[in-house]
């Protein structure tokens, strides 16, 4: 006889990060699906449970047989519908149905003495496996509807003649053009017993099963207790805690849920991958690994995922083509968890390679992050500080690469970067503990300071100059006017020409963010032509736009912008597209800046139009600042309210937070009337 602690090996312990179980979506169920989830069985599905039940298997701790039940007819199934009633209704499971009789049966090869060579079979209560039949019945539609078509292994009038056929098919076809094929085969170890119940349920929810089903099927692993047979003799009870019970009719579904949950990439198609702009799947090549990772990436998979790849020797400095790394997509959310998966940094008491091993892994993926994306040359440091991705920043510079004065193409600093925008914090930050060059960039460039003075803060410009921060040339703001409420609004642009750079460029010139930079905001810059020389076009043309406003040469800038726009049109014909609104409100902000606030708000509004079509709320949004603008400009307070309103009301509120007090604060400033507080137009500027 065995003691219980003997048998204890039974349970398999797995911990889930319980962050990981909450990241699992849960859909919402249609009441009509719900209803016929709950409802308690009837007495027909009682008897097409057991009519389904298999004769000739061993029973349970009761010795009650399926041929016996089946025997009984139909008293024996309403008197167990009954049974079954209760259990439904009041959630409490039968004693006898929480136990079972484990038997061993031999695999048939291996050391007989070794117990790995034996499959655990539990002899479960036929009365039991009837409640759990009625459960998958329920469930079995429409799981099926959402397990992948090329799973064919445990699922009904399902036969793996097609994946077989298709991986023949496969290998004569290498053999035929003589290219390289490798074939991997996953046995999992015990791979029913080492299910982790609670990340079960979780899935089992995120399948669209209702809160009811999922309790029920609780009660049967709720107290689950077993015994071993060996030669007839039964050990001592003990309890199990992990995994599913092999023996009733059910166990194979879960394991599929499990497996093939969209934890990972089962999710993900190639087809979706070439339209989030990646290079392509090639069999011929490396099959897609490095691809993968910016799918993962962008996808925000389960870091486990992206560590398992990067473990695979997939390369982290691989480029898409927008120069984009993995890292990159990273830092431009403020993602610090997914960086320290594509840093390969693991918890200190895991070991899950040898050290040398993950040395080497850990420096490659370092090297990424001293890769420069393609337009701007923005190594991803550099990127999470014009992000202000005050995370990922710190933890870079943890790394040791913080190399903040490194410039960019253009010839900007990270320091460049946040002066801009105005943040006084990571300003001290990049000075005080990163070593950040006051007088950095490039000498025929502004420095730090020009945008501070600039910008008019305050703050930064003390802290620069108390590290001897000099100023370089002067950037010129054009003279306010003599009128009263003009005076105080009519250069103030809420929307950022900056952020009307069409998706062709991923980081403008630092000079574009002296009119202002929208750095909440995230365009995916995948669009871009094949016509190289149309893309060179358009980013001249952007470029000297931005130049034109620095200088203050309206007229050049809104001749670019036209050009722009009609290069736009001609490119879309003519249909909605935000590069055409973009270009709109870019003119819309030359006219502003002019004082032609008539043909400044038909520009907006033609803009708002277009985004409107496209649904675009943070376009829409800066659309109606810019409208409400030019209304409080022309003194119209309650249109300027009902726009400035609207926009608040579009800003997402974890992206915009500074926006929206700003914009609040100048709300409350117009309800109020007191116009005389807005003595600098700059202070509201969004």
């Amino acid at each position: 006889m065995r003691s219980v602690r003997s048998v204890s090996q039974w349970n398999v312990h797995t911990v889930v990060d319980p962050r990981l179980l909450e990241a699992i979506p849960l859909p919402s169920i249609d009441p009509v699906e719900e209803a016929r989830q709950d409802k308690v069985p009837d007495l027909k599905e009682v008897m097409d449970a057991i009519k389904q039940m298999k004769n000739r298997r061993a029973p349970g701790v009761d010795d009650v047989t399926a041929e016996i039940i089946k025997a009984g007819g139909l008293a024996t199934a309403k008197w167990l519908h009954q049974i079954i009633t209760d259990v439904w209704n009041d959630e409490e499971m039968v004693h006898d149905w929480s136990m079972g009789l484990l038997i061993r049966l031999y695999k048939g090869k291996g050391d007989k003495r070794v117990c790995d060579n034996y499959r655990g079979i539990s002899l479960l209560v036929v009365a039991s496996k009837i409640f759990a039949r009625i459960i998958l019945n329920r469930i079995q539609t429409r799981l099926d509807q959402q397990l992948l078509q090329q799973q064919a292994g445990f699922r009904p009038n399902r036969s793996t003649i097609d994946q077989m056929f298709t991986v023949k098919t496969v290998m004569e076809k290498s053999r035929e053009f003589n290219r390289p094929l490798h074939m991997c085969f996953i046995d999992l170890q015990k791979a029913y017993d080492s299910i982790n119940r609670d990340a079960l349920w979780r899935i089992c929810q995120s399948y669209g099963l209702t809160e009811k089903i999922v309790r029920l099927m609780k009660l049967l692993y709720d107290d689950t207790r077993a015994a071993v047979r060996v030669e007839g003799q039964l050990t001592d009870t003990f309890t199990i805690k992990s995994g599913l019970r092999q023996g009733t009719g059910r166990s194979e579904h879960p394991w599929d849920q499990v497996s093939l949950s969209d934890w990972g990439f089962c999710s993900l198609s190639w087809g979706q991958a070439r339209r989030d702009g990646l290079i392509g799947f090639d069999v011929r090549g490396r099959c897609g690994s490095d691809n993968l990772l910016h799918v993962g990436v962008i996808r925000s998979v389960a870091y486990v995922w992206i560590r398992l790849l990067l473990m695979r020797n997939v390369n982290p400095c691989t480029q898409d083509k927008d120069g984009y790394t993995p890292a990159h997509y990273a830092v431009e959310r403020d993602d610090v968890e997914m960086l320290k998966a594509l840093t390969v940094r693991f918890h200190s008491t895991v070991q899950v390679l040898e050290d040398t091993e993950i040395t080497n892994i850990h420096h490659r993926c370092l090297q990424a992050l001293a890769v420069r994306e393609k337009f701007g040359g923005m190594t991803p440091f550099m990127l999470a500080c014009k992000k202000q991705a005050e995370k990922c920043m710190r933890y870079i510079r943890e790394l040791g690469l913080a190399f903040v004065n490194e410039q960019d193409v253009y010839g900007d600093t990270a320091l460049h970067y946040i002066v801009t925008r105005n943040n006084v914090a990571l300003t001290n930050y990049l000075v005080d503990e990163c070593g950040a060059d006051s007088n950095g960039g490039d000498g025929q460039r502004p420095s730090p300071l020009d945008i501070a003075l600039y910008t008019g803060n305050i703050e930064i410009q003390k802290k620069l100059k108390k590290h001897n921060g000099q100023s370089r040339c002067r950037i010129e703001k054009r003279t306010h006017s003599s009128s009263d409420v003009t005076s105080k609004f009519e250069h103030l642009t809420l929307n950022s020409t900056t952020n009307n750079i069409t998706p062709l460029v991923t980081t403008p010139t630092i000079s574009s963010s002296f009119v202002e930079c929208d750095s909440d905001q995230v365009e995916n810059p995948r669009n871009i032509t094949d016509d190289q020389s149309w893309t060179a076009h358009v980013f001249d043309l952007q470029s000297k736009a931005i130049q034109s406003i620095v200088a203050t040469d309206f007229t050049k800038a809104f001749s670019c912008y036209r050009d722009l726009l009609e290069l736009y049109k001609q490119k879309y014909c003519n249909m909605s597209h935000v590069d055409i609104a973009r270009a709109n409100n870019n003119i819309g902000s030359i006219y502003h800046r002019i004082g032609e606030y008539a043909l400044a708000l038909s520009s907006y509004e033609e803009a708002l139009r277009i985004v409107s079509n496209l649904n675009n709320q943070s376009e829409m949004a800066n659309c109606e600042s810019n409208i409400g603008l030019i209304f409080a400009i022309q003194n119209n307070d309650t249109a300027a309210l009902e726009h400035f309103q609207k926009a608040l009301e579009l800003m997402n509120p974890a992206q915009n937070i500074n926006k929206r007090a700003k914009l609040t604060r100048f709300i409350e400033i117009l309800k109020t009337k007191h116009k005389d507080e807005c003595t600098d137009a700059q202070v509201f500027n969004i």
